[in-house]
């Protein structure tokens, strides 16, 4: 919580607090890790996807990469503001130059800075 209005408010709702088992965890950032979203997860996104796995439960975020990795895992979401994926992407590093997909962050051929590029797409029915 970000700030102290919402943490009072949280407070009067008496939630419990759950923290996921470090195996689900795994399960999720290896899942983030074929993805490449888990540079774009924060830890508690990572947590919230575990405890919707264990749980399995249903996960309310507008996030894409939240949603990315959950659809992966094969985990429902609902999406508020925005429209749901459409498509399951695997994200790679991509050199504009060499127009190769590399590992890291500099390409290993030209040493131009490599970018975050859809690697491949998996189209969802929705």
């Amino acid at each position: 919580v970000k700030d102290r209005i919402s943490s009072l408010k949280l407070s009067s709702l008496n939630l419990k607090v759950e923290e996921p088992k470090k195996e689900s965890l795994e399960i999720v950032r290896n899942a983030a890790r074929e993805t490449g979203d888990l540079g774009k997860l924060s830890e508690t996104d990572l947590k919230v996807i575990a405890l919707a796995k264990e749980k399995n439960c249903t996960i309310i975020s507008d996030d894409r990469s939240v949603q990315n990795v959950a659809e992966k895992l094969g985990i429902k979401y609902i999406s508020i503001f925005s429209k749901k994926i459409s498509k399951l992407i695997a994200w790679g590093k991509y050199c504009k130059n060499c127009k190769k997909f590399f590992e890291g962050k500099v390409c290993p051929v030209c040493g131009s800075k490599l970018v975050r590029r859809p690697k491949e797409f998996v189209n969802l029915n929705q």
